[in-house]
């Protein structure tokens, strides 16, 4: 089979996990490498972009970058610090959990390295492929649940190398955490027209602001916080999801899904 006759949707996805999952490979003689690249699926779109023939697509992609005219700002950098705290000050009242001693010192410096973790540890080289490219594409010929439950699983699959290596951080709680916050994210691409970058940052202060949280307290009170926090974030996602179906008509149609059309057309005229 030739991979150049698969839909670009497969070929993006093929070279997202390539690209991502080839350092897999030095466990076999290093049991400490390095497991997942988290560049792969932006490098991917941008490859199965290049050419003449995607050029308005590529140019799309790559304008959605650019800072939207958006008050949903607010929602990617401050609803996520708000899920973390809520989930450690649950755990702390409750009297079953409590901070650690130097608990409060790791979660600042989490906190301070975001700008280097969104750039190094996945969101910026994830997010123009999954949000920035893939979901768009999906929404051009499937509703915006379908479109969203594809995403989410191709996500989820990408993460694969950290399932298997590391089960106990990446479990349950992580996997609904992740899922809902898909959710939620596909709820800001569309209401602020397709951007990536929201996306990027909501990705890596969710991030930022999950790990802090989990650092912050005492490390046998931790799978609790991941539970109170995955509970938020699949709260959030039914609210999302409820707010997105009684503001669009369809849900087939959407700005983004219209973009994307547009842009499509104009790739073969």
């Amino acid at each position: 089979m030739n991979p150049l006759r698969l839909p670009l949707t497969a070929r993006f996805l093929l070279l997202a996990y390539a690209l991502s999952w080839w350092p897999w490979l030095g466990r076999l003689g290093n049991p400490e490498a390095a497991v997942l690249l988290p560049v792969g699926p932006s490098v991917a779109a941008l490859l199965v972009l290049a050419g003449q023939r995607h050029r308005a697509r590529r140019r799309a992609l790559l304008r959605s970058l650019w800072p939207p005219r958006d008050r949903r700002w607010w929602t990617a950098l401050l609803l996520p610090p708000l899920v973390a705290a809520t989930a450690v000050l649950l755990a702390v009242v409750s009297g079953a959990g409590s901070v650690s001693p130097d608990g409060p010192a790791v979660a600042l410096l989490t906190l301070a390295l975001l700008p280097l973790t969104a750039v190094v540890a996945g969101p910026l080289g994830e997010e123009l492929g999954w949000r920035g490219f893939l979901l768009p594409e999906l929404l051009r010929r499937h509703s915006v649940a379908v479109s969203t439950a594809i995403v989410t699983a191709a996500w989820l699959v990408f993460h694969l190398p950290l399932l298997v290596t590391e089960p106990a951080r990446y479990g349950l709680p992580w996997a609904i955490m992740l899922a809902s916050a898909s959710v939620v994210m596909t709820g800001l691409h569309l209401g602020s027209g397709g951007s990536t970058l929201l996306a990027v940052a909501f990705h890596a202060v969710t991030n930022s602001a999950t790990a802090a949280a989990v650092q912050l307290v005492r490390p046998a009170d931790r799978p609790l916080v991941w539970w109170l926090v995955a509970g938020s974030w699949a709260a959030l996602a039914v609210a999302s999801a409820v707010a997105a179906r009684r503001t669009t008509s369809s849900p087939r149609l959407s700005p983004v899904r219209d973009r994307a059309e547009s842009v499509h057309e104009g790739a073969h005229r």
